[in-house]
């Protein structure tokens, strides 16, 4: 005897939804997450990897989403988070080259007054002047290069080469290279001290 029972039948409009259904993209949510913590990129150079993965994520996700189109949602997060990645990357690689610049002239400004004055309570400052001679006075600071700056924990460390000009007796004028190391500590209160590592004449 054959099975009266009519199964529920769905309108047309049920169909529909039915037949155009699509799944979020993992992808899309992923890339939109690490996009919202981006942010942290301006903390620490090393943290410019988090954007980095939401710009990839948030590409993955647009690629996919385009050739599927008929089966996956998502691409409203995906161009968020390659937005606020950008943002977030382009902010910190400024900063970075801006703090970098500011950390040179700095230390170009030290070195400078440090060369030029050669302080008797630096014991660094006493072994240079002891290779220049005891009878010469430095008249003359040319920088020459900056190698770096790289950072250390929470120092900046420097290596800079000078051509210092020397006046001895007789006006007797000569020209040698210096290298130094400096770096560069914060203090307590918020300010920043410059101290020479060591420093050499270059031969």
């Amino acid at each position: 005897m054959p099975d009266s029972t009519k199964l529920p039948h769905l309108s047309g409009r049920e169909d529909t939804r039915v037949t155009e259904y699509r799944a979020v993209s993992g992808s899309a949510v992923a890339a939109l997450l690490v996009g919202l913590v981006s942010p942290v990129a301006l903390m620490s150079e090393w943290l410019a990897l988090v954007p980095a993965l939401a710009l990839l994520l948030a590409a993955i996700a647009l690629v996919r989403i385009r050739m599927h189109a008929s089966e996956l949602l998502g691409r409203t997060p995906a161009v968020i988070a390659l937005a606020l990645a950008t943002a977030s990357l382009s902010a910190a690689l400024t900063d970075a080259v801006y703090t970098r610049w500011l950390i040179a002239t700095e230390a170009r400004q030290f070195t400078g007054q440090w060369l030029t004055s050669l302080p008797a309570g630096d014991d660094r400052a006493v072994a240079l002047r002891e290779q220049l001679g005891e009878q010469q006075s430095v008249s003359e600071v040319a920088h020459v290069e900056t190698v770096g700056p790289a950072r250390r924990n929470a120092q900046w460390i420097v290596a800079e080469i000078y051509r210092i000009r020397l006046t001895g007796p007789g006006e007797q004028h000569d020209k040698v290279l210096v290298r130094l190391e400096l770096q560069r500590t914060n203090q307590t209160d918020g300010t920043a001290a410059w101290r020479v590592r060591y420093a050499e004449v270059v031969d």
